[in-house]
């Protein structure tokens, strides 16, 4: 796969407060409301990223990708997220966030989880001492350096995959769990701003056209990769369960 830029390592959440429906819906399926801006002083707060326990696996002018752990009975610092992020999880976990005024939610998550939660958001995040290590990968968005045409973000919006269950749209990205077919591809499909996926199950991808065999190639769960053109999607799960959570940008 010449095109696509892999990370290898294996493989949260809750601020500017959303500003729109689509944000306050999701942030309300994930069982956690929006900080305020205003809590507190985060002007003096560490940011989400770099930290003990995750590890960056890809950086390019799109986002950052993290892989990051969350041991029991270790809360993170109180901390701000700079960045609009996505979430994916890798394992059913529970986790504690606590607001900075003191206030603590409980959320559940299960394996496959996504989300997209605005810059701003600010939180510990604490996984009780008796449930087991919370493990997602968290993408940071970068700011786009030119404005996004309307063309575009139409294009994108579009975009559809075949036996794809859609997570999360709003007017950054759209999310979809994905599942690579084993006899007959989906169609190839163009993504103009580029995709990261995330693996959510492994196993072995080949390429869907005879006329350029190529050896598979083995993907691994919290593996992250970045595509500009959508040909990932054609391929077909020679081996194993293969699962990703795609998330497109616009």
């Amino acid at each position: 796969m010449a095109r696509f830029r892999f990370a290898m390592n294996w493989g949260g959440c809750f601020g500017r407060a959303a500003t729109s429906a689509v944000a306050l819906a999701l942030l309300s399926s994930a069982g956690v409301r929006p900080l305020s801006a205003q809590s507190g002083d985060p002007h003096e707060l560490p940011p989400a990223f770099p930290r003990d326990g995750a590890t960056m696996i890809l950086d390019n002018a799109m986002g950052t990708a993290w892989d990051v752990t969350w041991m029991p009975g270790k809360p993170t610092p109180m901390h701000r997220h700079k960045f609009d992020y996505v979430g994916v999880e890798l394992a059913d976990s529970t986790v504690e966030l606590i607001a900075p005024d003191g206030t603590r939610r409980t959320v559940a998550f299960t394996k496959g989880h996504s989300y997209f939660l605005p810059r701003g958001t600010t939180h510990i995040e604490e996984v009780p001492a008796t449930s087991p290590e919370r493990h997602a990968v968290i993408i940071d968005l970068k700011d786009p350096k030119t404005p996004k045409s309307a063309s575009s973000t139409e294009v994108t919006t579009a975009v559809s995959f075949a036996s794809a269950k859609k997570l999360v749209e709003n007017d950054r990205v759209a999310m979809w769990d994905f599942t690579w077919p084993s006899i007959q591809p989906a169609p190839a499909v163009v993504i103009p701003n580029g995709a990261f996926i995330v693996f959510l199950e492994g196993g072995e991808l080949a390429s869907s056209n005879s006329g350029h065999k190529r050896q598979p190639e083995r993907v691994f769960p919290g593996q992250v990769l970045f595509t500009t053109d959508g040909r990932v999607l054609s391929e077909l799960s020679t081996k194993g369960h293969v699962r990703g959570v795609v998330v497109q940008l616009k």
